[in-house]
């Protein structure tokens, strides 16, 4: 996939897509965002400043991508393969720090809901 900018993430399928509007980080997207890269963004370790367990650091104005927040920011990195480092995504969608497609689809629909905490 070729690089998207921020203000270009986009809604995935109508089909697909849990609703927007009741996507919560606490118990929707935190838990699989800490098991596929919790390892590296951590209350302990905090990767480019991003702590996956923690909503408010999700909030931050992102450094990476400009006019989003950190949280919006992963899933452009994602897309753009830029994260996980090293990404295999697009080839091994099973690889360490990967999305699964509900995940993703999660993850943008917390963003077009209004990342809820």
């Amino acid at each position: 996939d070729a690089f998207r900018a921020p203000d270009a993430v986009s809604a995935p399928d109508a089909c697909s897509a849990p609703d927007a509007r009741s996507v919560a980080y606490a118990t929707d997207v935190r838990p699989f965002m800490m098991t596929r890269c919790g390892g590296c963004h951590n209350a302990g370790f905090s990767s480019g400043g991003l702590d996956f367990g923690s909503y408010a650091s999700t909030q931050a104005a992102s450094t990476r991508c400009a006019g989003v927040t950190r949280g919006a920011c992963a899933l452009v990195r994602f897309r753009n393969r830029s994260m996980p480092p090293g990404s295999t995504c697009g080839v091994s969608p099973t690889g360490a720090g990967c999305l699964t497609a509900a995940e993703e689809a999660m993850l943008q629909s917390w963003i077009d809901g209004g990342q809820l905490p």
